[in-house]
C-alpha cells in the first residue's frame, strides 16, 4: 500500500504510551502517517502550539480511550480541538464499560477491548480514508492561508484603503485589482505618497472603460460610471521622479466578481480577496490571506493576476513623460 497523504494524531494520557506506540507502529506498518508527541516534539518547542499545529494537519483523530484518558485535561483538550476543527475523531476504546465523556460520547467507536480481536483493518481504512477525502476543515483552511473571514458592511470596511497602505513594506509590490476602484482612486494622493516615500512598486487593475455595461458579467451601471471617474484620479498619481517606486494602471476586458489586494506587511505576503462586487455590502464576504503550505490560496491568487497583467500593457504609467 502507498504511503497516505493525510495524518492520524495519536491522542493518549501518558500512563497508556504502550497502547498509544502500538497503534503508531501498526499504522505506519501500513504505511500511514501519524503524530505521536513523545515522538515529535522536541526539548525547548512550545509542547501547545506543536500539538495545535500536528491537529491543523490532522485528517483524522485517533483517542486512546481508557479511564485515565477520559478524565485527561489534555487530551480532552486535543480531541475537543478535533472536532472544532471539523477533523473526524475515532475513539479507541480498551476497556469494557468505559463511559465517554461529552462530545465524544456519540461518536462511532472501536472496541480494542479483546487484545486478540481487535479490528485493526476497520482503523486502517477509516484512517486511508480520511486521508484521501479532500475535507475542508478549519485545520485546512489554515493550511491554504485563510486567517480570517469577514462578512457584512462593518468588518468589510475595516480594511481602509489607507490602512493597507500603511502597511506596505518599502520596496515590495502592491496589486489592487477590482471592478471600478473607486475607493481607491478616492485615495490618489496616498497612493503617490506611498510609492514615492517606501518606493513600492503598485499595480492596480480596472474594467476597461470602452467595455459597455451590457457586456460586463455581472451589470452595475453605478460601477461602471465609477471606472471613468476612478480612471481620471489615477491619473495624477504622480511618483517623485527621484523615488524607486512605480504606479501603473491596466485595464481589464471584463468587470471580475471579486476584487483582491496583495501586499507585504510586516509578517509577509498578504491577501484580501472580496466577492459579491455585485451585492450590497451586507451581503458580500472576504477572506483575509497568508502565505500558506506551498503557494496556498494566497499564492494560486496571484499567480492569475500576474499571468493576467503579462500580456496586456499599462495604460497609465510613472515611466511615461508628464
Amino acid at each position: 500500500m502507498a504511503a497516505s497523504d493525510g495524518l492520524v494524531f495519536i491522542s493518549y494520557a501518558r500512563v497508556d504510551e504502550d497502547l498509544a506506540r502500538s497503534l503508531r507502529d501498526r499504522l505506519a506498518h501500513a504505511n500511514v502517517n501519524s503524530f505521536l508527541d513523545t515522538g515529535e516534539i522536541r526539548v525547548g518547542d512550545e509542547w501547545r502550539r506543536v500539538i495545535t499545529g500536528a491537529l491543523d494537519k490532522a485528517s483524522l483523530a485517533v483517542v486512546v480511550c481508557t479511564g485515565r484518558s477520559v478524565a485527561s485535561v489534555e487530551v480532552t483538550f486535543e480531541w475537543a480541538y478535533a472536532l472544532a476543527l471539523g477533523v473526524p475523531v475515532v475513539p479507541v476504546l480498551y476497556e469494557s464499560g468505559l463511559a465517554l465523556p461529552g462530545a465524544l460520547a456519540p461518536l462511532d467507536r472501536l472496541s480494542f477491548v479483546d487484545p486478540a480481536h481487535r479490528p485493526w483493518d476497520r482503523l486502517i481504512t477509516r484512517a486511508v480514508e480520511a486521508s484521501r477525502m479532500d475535507q475542508i476543515t478549519l485545520g485546512r483552511l489554515r493550511r491554504l492561508g485563510v486567517e480570517r473571514i469577514f462578512t457584512g458592511r462593518t468588518s468589510i470596511a475595516r480594511q481602509s484603503v489607507r490602512d493597507l497602505l500603511d502597511r506596505v513594506l518599502p520596496q515590495t509590490d502592491l496589486l489592487v485589482v477590482g471592478r471600478s476602484l473607486e475607493s481607491w482612486a478616492r485615495e490618489f494622493q496616498a497612493i503617490q505618497d506611498c510609492v514615492t516615500a517606501k518606493g513600492v512598486r503598485a499595480r492596480f487593475a480596472l474594467v476597461d472603460p470602452s467595455v459597455t455595461p451590457a457586456e460586463w458579467m455581472v451589470p452595475a451601471d453605478y460601477a461602471h460610471l465609477d471606472v471613468g471617474a476612478a480612471i481620471e484620479k489615477f491619473r495624477k498619481v504622480a511618483p517623485a521622479p527621484n523615488s524607486a517606486g512605480s504606479f501603473e494602471v491596466y485595464f481589464l476586458p471584463n468587470a471580475p466578481t471579486f476584487s483582491f489586494v496583495h501586499l507585504h506587511d510586516a509578517t509577509g505576503a498578504y491577501g484580501f480577496l472580496e466577492f459579491g462586487a455585485s451585492l450590497s455590502f451586507d451581503e458580500r464576504f472576504a477572506i483575509e490571506l497568508r502565505a500558506g503550505d506551498g503557494d496556498g490560496l494566497l499564492g494560486s491568487v496571484l499567480k492569475v493576476h500576474d499571468a493576467m497583467l503579462r500580456t496586456r500593457q499599462p495604460v497609465i504609467s510613472s515611466a511615461e513623460p508628464k
